[in-house]
């Protein structure tokens, strides 16, 4: 978001739109990939759309001039998380 557009609610608007599309389209997870600038505004985004982190890539991001680590957050989308599918430890194969 430009800096003059933050706090208005257009990112969780954004957010919750594009969730919504994702499970209708039958999608398991959302993953996000957010840079540990310092700046709690998008890990607090994410936490408030019931996204939790679930690891951290350390000093692989490089924006404006420096290195930034990065952190991984996941949502599960429809019942439960699972939708339909292949269940836990099962791999979907072309053709079988």
């Amino acid at each position: 978001m430009r800096p003059d557009r933050t706090g208005l609610g257009i990112g969780g608007a954004l957010l919750s739109r594009l969730l919504g599309e994702c499970a209708r389209a039958g999608a398991r997870r959302m993953i996000a990939v957010i840079a540990d600038s310092g700046d709690a505004s998008s890990t607090e985004l994410h936490r408030r759309h019931g996204f939790t982190e679930v690891g951290r890539l350390v000093g692989v991001g490089f924006k404006h001039g420096r290195w930034w680590d990065t952190a991984l957050w996941q949502r599960p989308l429809g019942v439960a998380g699972w939708g339909a599918g292949p269940g836990v430890g099962e791999v979907s194969r072309p053709g079988g």
